[in-house]
């Protein structure tokens, strides 16, 4: 097996002494440094491919440059020399600290948009010793032992100050529900809060004061019904909360709230000289629990949470006196594939009993890592050196005996070859550089994000207002632009208003002919048949069509009944009593009950191209004369033994009535003219205006000037066309006999047609012919249906049928339809004049000049255009604030820049590389 060995996307390396297979091939010299090569075995001192040593041979130290532990010399503070440097975690993040500055200073000049940095993530199995673990790391105290031990995550920061200093806080995101059942991603008894609550706790100045001060935290974690404030400890005896809690459990006499907290303990540690760093170490996993069968679970699911953080280094500490193959922590790395992020620590070194399996680890055969694994020794419960300013210094020199004199570490022994992944310092130097390569990997992240900000400012400040020492230029030459755009759309007949105000107006004259008033032909004298009614698009042919040559009239199959019934007379019902007079006042289109949105549903074929005027009003026509009303209407007005009385009377209240829904058409028109006019406007304004001065009152007054012109302007041009309206309904008159007498003409005709129709069809009813009995057989529709129907009208022999009774209410109807296409017409042309004439003409006048005189400008000259162009105090505010965010942006790039160019960090070319 080679000593570089892949799995996934790292390579894993064999960091043990070879097996003899590997020693031999990868000690096969090149041939040009055989001679090298000879002279190093017959001095013993041959080297592996990776610079491992045979058991039982040393480097001296002429030839030990980076494989050999560092000198330690003592000091009396806790942040100690070694080689001359600072220890704990001064050592971690020494060479990482060029670059942390440059990003802090990043952070600090663009706030909170810039991605954190790594972080490091500490699990392990209950007791694997990775709290002894965080604490040699870090150089600082973290509880520990049986009665102590971690049951809610805790989060070490560090960041440069004047002076060691350490606040703690608590940072409550879960709150305590005893009701609570734990999901796949949620915790047993702890439900999340829509937010976090930051609690401070304490705040400390000497070193020796916080493994007290986090033990009292996690008590006040696990208790969340009582205030955290009453287990802050109090050196003074004034916190007189605190002193029962503390009596309390040294008497053993109470019994903490919860098991454990998914809380935060957060402890934020500032030192001169300190960089920035993120250490999280979490509750140990265990497998089971005697009580608490919901803890186990808990706490994997809690290890997860952190360990699927992307931009986490995990250290894995596994206790050499446990079976491997049972650490539940290293299983949750590997089945969340996190073993590339993940750097392994093998603690309780003294208590390895099997070396087999632990060789194999070593050596990088079984459990690979990316990072492999290293070995450290923490002192035990039994040693005698008790916390304090020199704790981590003798616990080093303690660590260095042991490895120097064990019997499995020694010079000579079995693993004496893993002695350069040895020990706490040398974790932490592995630390600082894997940190190098993680931090550096954050800038191209860094870099688009600030690039990305960068151009949501600009796109900000481009929609505000900008200062302008010529505001009266400004705006006098912003107004004439607009002032001319508008009354341009108005007077070019070519530019998109009039193109689309000349199709209102065909709509408009359309809405107006649906409205024309119809009649039903059909009655119930003929053969006791149904009357058939005919709908708007039965009688949509156009006044010059042939009746004969119209669709068929449709049969109304009344719910429930076989049309084959209606052959037989003896199965035919019995017509409903003629209709009386009709209420000419009542609204037709507007019947009580009627929905607009209901009439549009189950008038779908009426929309065609009316646009804004399908609307109910368009069936005003419909059933406006029967020719039983009309009947009923000539006996009242005819005396008896008159033979030829007039029917003036008649004619004028049915054309008048005809015409009287006007208005409505007529408002939806207007409405619709300026909706257009607005819009137009408006696309205007944001031409000249809104663009660059979208927040200020210049372009705010503006807005609301020109609105208030259009409204006034539609309110005068309401009232001409209203007049307009009153003179149609208030009297009949034309003085265009030769167009009415051409309308009545074409509707006596049509009339007439629909007329043979229906009689032709209530006939058949009653007597069927052979094409009629087919045609039923066929649906309504279809067009052999029609082609039937077709047949039957133009073989029927009328002199069947007799004389038409009806006669005088066809000639009566066709006289109303054809006085209303008199009038709809000129009404038409009168309404869009008038329309067309107040926007040319008066508005056209009105608007030169207009915007300027309502905004003051002559009377406030350059003081009151500045007034516009500034905007509000929080358009002003907002500006700077943008500009000032601007200019730390682009110093940020500036940094960037710099790191880029940075000869010193070769990771960072790699990174950027590989980011861009």
């Amino acid at each position: 097996m080679p000593p570089n060995r892949v799995k996934g996307d790292f390579t894993v390396t064999s960091f043990g002494y070879p097996t003899p297979k590997e020693r031999t091939m990868s000690n096969e010299p090149p041939d040009n440094k055989i001679e090298e090569w000879n002279l190093k075995k017959s001095q013993g001192i041959l080297e592996d491919a990776h610079g491992h040593l045979p058991v039982g041979c040393r480097r001296s130290p002429a030839q030990d440059t980076h494989h050999d532990l560092p000198h330690r010399d003592a000091s009396p503070t806790e942040a100690r020399e070694v080689d001359g440097h600072p220890g704990g975690l001064h050592l971690v993040g020494k060479d990482v600290k060029t670059a942390l500055d440059a990003i802090d200073k990043i952070r600090g000049l663009v706030g909170g948009i810039v991605t954190e940095i790594p972080q490091v993530v500490l699990v392990g199995d209950q007791s694997s010793g990775k709290s002894s673990l965080l604490s040699a790391i870090a150089g600082i105290n973290l509880p520990r032992g049986g009665s102590t031990c971690t049951r809610c995550p805790t989060n070490i920061k560090t960041s440069e100050g004047p002076a060691w200093e350490c606040e703690v806080s608590l940072h409550i995101s879960f709150s305590y529900d005893q009701t609570k059942k734990a999901t796949a991603r949620s915790y047993h008894f702890w439900a999340q809060n829509p937010t976090t609550d930051v609690v401070p706790f304490k705040t400390i100045r000497e070193e020796s004061e916080l493994e007290d001060v986090l033990k009292w935290a996690q008590i006040a974690l696990l208790n969340p019904s009582i205030s955290p404030q009453e287990f802050v400890p109090d050196s003074n005896l004034e916190n007189v909360a605190f002193l029962q809690h503390k009596q309390l459990r040294e008497n053993n006499a109470v019994k903490e709230q919860a098991v454990y907290s998914p809380n935060v303990i957060a402890i934020s540690i500032s030192a001169p000289g300190l960089p920035a760093l993120s250490f999280f170490d979490l509750p140990g996993l265990i497998v089971s629990a005697a009580s608490d069968q919901y803890l186990p679970e808990a706490f994997r699911t809690m290890t997860r949470e952190y360990v699927r953080h992307e931009k986490s280094l995990i250290i894995c500490a596994m206790a050499m006196h446990i079976d491997p193959q049972n650490s539940t922590a290293r299983l949750l790395i590997r089945q969340e594939r996190a073993e590339h992020r993940c750097v392994g620590v093998l603690t309780n070194s003294d208590r390895v009993t099997d070396t087999s399996e632990y060789t194999e680890i070593l050596q990088g055969h079984e459990y690979k890592l990316k990072h492999g694994y290293f070995i450290t020794r923490q002192p035990g419960p039994d040693w005698k050196t008790p916390p304090g300013p020199q704790y981590h210094q003798f616990a080093r020199e303690y660590e260095t005996k042991f490895f120097e004199e064990s019997r499995l570490w020694r010079e000579g022994a079995e693993w004496a070859c893993f002695r350069d992944r040895c020990g706490t310092e040398v974790i932490q130097k592995y630390l600082s550089k894997t940190f190098v390569g993680l931090i550096y990997s954050c800038i191209p992240e860094i870099h688009s994000t600030v690039l990305e900000e960068l151009e949501k400012v600009e796109h900000e400040l481009s929609s505000l207002p900008k200062v302008n020492d010529k505001a009266q230029v400004t705006v006098r030459t912003r107004l004439n632009s607009l002032e001319n755009g508008l009354r341009g759309l108005l007077d070019n007949s070519s530019n998109v208003f009039h193109s689309q105000w000349k199709e209102l107006c065909n709509q408009f004259s359309k809405a107006l002919d649906a409205m024309r008033p119809m009649c039903d032909c059909a009655h119930p004298s003929d053969k006791q048949v149904k009357p058939t009614i005919y709908e708007l698009d039965s009688d949509s042919c156009g006044e010059g069509a042939s009746p004969v040559k119209t669709s068929p009239v449709k049969l109304v199959k009344r719910s429930g009944e076989d049309l084959g019934n209606i052959i037989s007379p003896k199965k035919t019902k019995l017509a409903p009593k003629e209709e009386t007079s009709p209420t000419l006042s009542l609204p037709i289109y507007r019947r009580p009950g009627v929905d607009v949105d209901e009439w549009r549903k189950a008038n779908t074929r009426s929309k065609g191209d009316l646009g804004p005027f399908w609307e109910p009003y368009t069936d005003w026509g419909k059933g406006m004369m029967t020719l039983s009303t009309l009947k009923t209407e000539i006996s009242k007005q005819i005396p008896a033994g008159v033979p030829d009385g007039s029917l003036d009377k008649i004619k004028r209240e049915y054309a008048l009535q005809s015409v009287a829904r006007w208005d409505a058409p007529l408002q939806t028109f207007l409405a619709a003219t300026f909706d257009i006019l607005s819009a137009t406007f408006q696309q205007q304004l944001d031409t000249d205006i809104k663009r660059e001065y979208n927040e200020t009152e210049f372009y705010k007054r503006s807005q609301a000037i020109i609105a208030s012109f259009l409204k006034r302007s539609k309110e005068t041009l309401h009232d001409q066309t209203m007049r307009l309206f009153k003179v149609e309904k208030s009297a009949l008159f034309t003085m265009n006999n030769a167009s009415f007498e051409n309308h009545k003409k074409r509707a006596l005709e049509w009339f007439k047609g629909r007329r043979r129709m229906a009689r032709i069809e209530a006939y058949c009813q009653v007597y069927p012919t052979p094409a009629y009995t087919k045609a039923l057989t066929f649906s309504q529709g279809d067009p052999r249906r029609e082609e039937f129907m077709a047949e039957v009208y133009s073989k029927f022999k009328m002199d069947k049928l007799g004389e038409d009774k009806f006669q005088s209410e066809i000639a009566l109807a066709s006289y109303i339809r054809a006085y209303y296409m008199t009038a709809r017409q000129r009404f038409c042309d009168s309404v869009c004049a008038a329309v067309n004439a107040h926007l040319i003409d008066d508005m056209f006048k009105a608007l030169e000049y207009y915007v300027q005189a309502e905004l003051k400008i002559d009377e406030g000259g350059e003081v009151r255009c500045q007034e516009l162009l500034a905007g509000n105090a929080k358009v002003v505010k907002r500006r700077m604030e943008l500009e000032d965010n601007r200019k730390r942006l682009q110093e940020s790039l500036d940094w960037i820049r710099k790191l880029r160019q940075d000869s010193s960090a070769d990771v960072l070319d790699t990174t950027m590389k590989d980011g861009e």
